[in-house]
């Protein structure tokens, strides 16, 4: 149980102040859930929820605009495509391969995002 608020608690300020709530829920998850299955359903719906909550806080202040959702509208064909992409590459992967491949992703984007900044 403490090991979930706080990781939860560190995700909610990660994603506060940063927009990056995902890598604490990432290594929780990976380590909670037994099938990659289960880890796939539980961190798909935690970005859902996620995603949605902060799209409603910022439709409230305003930050969407007409720019905004035409550049969704594109933004929507990479988003398919790359579904698609992942979908054919997840079937192929054991738990073992996708836990290497998710920890080398989140150590190349925390690089990225420190160098990038």
């Amino acid at each position: 149980m403490l090991n979930t608020v706080g990781l939860g608690s560190l995700s909610g300020m990660m994603g506060g102040l940063f927009s990056m709530q995902g890598p604490p829920v990432v290594y929780y998850y990976l380590s909670t859930q037994e099938t990659k299955d289960a880890y796939m359903a539980q961190t798909q719906c935690f970005f859902l929820l996620g995603n949605l909550w902060m799209t409603l806080l910022r439709a409230n202040e305003g930050i969407i605009t007409a720019q905004v959702g035409q550049n969704y509208l594109i933004a929507i064909a990479g988003c398919l495509s790359g579904m698609w992409i992942g979908a054919r590459v997840y079937d192929k992967l054991n738990k073992d391969l996708l836990l290497k491949a998710i920890y080398i992703f989140l150590a190349f984007s925390g690089v990225s995002m420190i160098i990038g900044r």
